[in-house]
């Protein structure tokens, strides 16, 4: 009897061991599959966390690439701009150079032909000075020549006169000296 109740105790602990052990598998189980379940969540929620933050990421990523594409072709326009620019400045710096030339050749041909201008109106004018001066020279000298010819002229003239005039004196005294002398002959050769 005692060992027929101590058989079923056993039987019965036994039983409810056997339960325990079935419970605690179950719970294990369930702990186990609540887990793997929370594993599989978490995974899912990591997974899908990490999906999200590399999307952020990529999204950033490419808000960077276009922020730095922007910043890119602002500064790629800028640098064109400023090229362009200095282009421009060097351009109108070539323009006014070569308008600074231009006008320092005019300035400097307007120079030369006024100087020219100028020597060739003195030129003219030493020219006229010295041809006035020449017919002046030959005027004096011609009257000079006219003088010391009328002078040479008049004086031989005045010689000529006085020899004329010597000539005829004499010629005359003579006359009257032969006259003189013929006549007290006559005087005597002719009757009375």
């Amino acid at each position: 009897m005692v060992t027929e109740k101590l058989i079923r105790k056993r039987a019965v602990a036994r039983l409810s061991h056997a339960k325990l052990i079935r419970t605690i598998a179950v719970h294990r189980s369930s702990h186990a599959s609540l887990s793997h379940a929370k594993l599989i969540r978490t995974r899912a929620v990591h997974c899908l966390s990490h999906a999200s933050l590399s999307h952020a990421k990529l999204i950033r990523s490419r808000a960077v690439d276009r922020s730095s594409h922007a910043s890119l072709s602002h500064a790629s326009l800028s640098h064109a701009k400023l090229i362009r620019t200095r282009a421009m400045d060097r351009s109108s710096h070539a323009s006014l150079s070569h308008a600074k030339l231009i006008r320092s050749r005019a300035v400097h041909r307007s120079s030369h032909a006024s100087l020219s201008h100028a020597k060739l109106i003195r030129t003219r004018a030493m020219d006229r000075s010295s041809h006035a001066s020449l017919s002046h020279a030959k005027l004096i000298q011609s009257r000079a020549v006219d003088h010391s010819s009328h002078a040479s002229l008049s004086h031989a003239k005045l010689i000529r006169s006085t020899a004329m005039d010597c000539s005829s004196h004499a010629s005359l005294s003579h006359a009257k000296l032969i006259r003189s002398e013929v006549e007290p002959w006559i005087a005597q050769a002719t009757p009375v």
